[in-house]
């Protein structure tokens, strides 16, 4: 029975608000069954029901969710150039925030340091202790978290000064896990790629409902699928990945150079550009800076129609700094050119949106993580 009453758990976690009669349906039991071992849940405190809403006629179908109080837990964003905390509840609330300016590729140390100081902060913002946690999720780049910090003692300090299991996991996963699970709209899609686009490329999948981490933790490397063996040398080291034309880096050398060739002689060179300021030239018309949007759509787009056309979701998500920033000027053609290399039949189908931007998404998103990691251990606890 308790291994039910597990899978109760995390079908009401993933899918936020469930009738009986949906566990019934997904897990394939019986409805004494579910409603035994749902009301163990309630009864231990992991699960609460709550009336759902108006309806035409008859009883008003009970929804079950996560008992927000069955745990906190730590979420750590380590992006390229800053660190971002939060605390959450086990239900995602945010309880607190902390920020600071960090350079990833800099002294391992001031890295952990500022990890630990952001987290601190974090707490005292949600006035809490160290003692009130019961798990710490970190999220970052993949390629940080394949070459520089798994391998560290990122992990092991701070579960040293925080005395609270430590899971290191990929910034992408822990941006999907955010969205799906506070994003109201996507819960009922049980099948969902969200596609962060930022510095790096990297891709979020929800499978039957599930996370889907893969069987070394890669699953979703979108941003090197190799869509160009000819095209321009990737950070992992070869041709034509998605993130050599579609990451932030990727898209501001390529407009460089672009502006550096055009340029008069003897001159072949300018200014370094930021990002807004590609993006203001885009929407002033300027054709080098609307041609270079232009191509990276089209190779996000065609990482993402591989993707889709294998896994058959009915949600892609985009979201990361660089949709955010670039708006319909970045999703507009790749919506457009997204639709046109899938199969008819897939794309009549498929909901494509970009997520709205939120501050502190993918901070809880790694404390979410932290919570898939330790949730677990404390059902075990609560449960006879």
């Amino acid at each position: 029975m308790r291994l039910l009453e597990q899978s109760i758990f995390w079908e009401v976690f993933f899918g936020r608000r469930c009738r009986r009669s949906d566990l019934v349906k997904s897990l394939q039991v019986s409805a004494p069954t579910v409603s035994r071992s749902a009301d163990a849940l309630i009864e231990r405190g992991l699960l609460i029901e709550t009336a759902s809403g108006a309806v035409r006629r008859g009883r008003r179908p009970a929804l079950l969710s996560v008992n927000p109080q069955v745990g906190r837990f730590g979420g750590i964003e380590m992006d390229r150039n800053r660190v971002a905390s939060a605390i959450t509840d086990m239900g995602g609330n945010l309880l607190g925030r902390g920020t600071a300016a960090c350079n990833l590729a800099g002294p391992r140390e001031a890295v952990i340091d500022a990890c630990e100081t952001t987290l601190r902060e974090a707490l005292e913002d949600a006035d809490l202790t160290p003692d009130d946690l019961h798990g710490i999720g970190i999220g970052c780049a993949a390629w940080a978290r394949g070459e520089t910090w798994r391998t560290s003692p990122l992990a092991s300090v701070l579960e040293r000064e925080f005395g609270k299991p430590v899971v290191v996991d990929d910034r992408a996963r822990a941006a999907a896990l955010g969205h799906h699970l506070l994003g109201p709209d996507y819960w009922t899609h049980g099948n969902a790629v969200y596609v962060y686009a930022g510095t790096g490329i990297g891709a979020g999948l929800f499978i039957n409902g599930r996370l889907y981490r893969g069987f070394n933790l890669a699953a979703g490397e979108i941003g090197h699928i190799v869509i160009d063996r000819n095209g321009p040398l990737c950070s992992c080291g070869r041709r034509g990945c998605v993130e050599a034309f579609a990451s932030i880096d990727a898209v501001l050398a390529r407009f460089q150079g672009m502006a550096a060739s055009a340029a008069p002689s003897p001159v072949r060179s300018m200014a370094s550009i930021t990002l807004d300021q590609l993006v203001d030239r885009a929407r002033a018309a300027e054709p080098r800076a609307c041609r270079v949007l232009e191509e990276a759509a089209e190779a996000l787009a065609t990482g993402v129609a591989n993707l889709v056309q294998i896994l058959n979701p009915s949600l892609v998500v985009f979201t990361g700094s660089f949709v955010h920033r670039a708006g319909p000027l970045l999703m507009e053609p790749v919506i457009r050119v997204l639709t046109t290399k899938l199969l008819p039949s897939t794309a009549k189908r498929l909901k494509i949106c970009a997520a709205p931007f939120k501050k502190d998404i993918i901070p809880a998103g790694c404390a979410l993580l932290g919570a898939c990691h330790i949730g677990p251990a404390l059902i075990r606890e609560r449960l006879p």
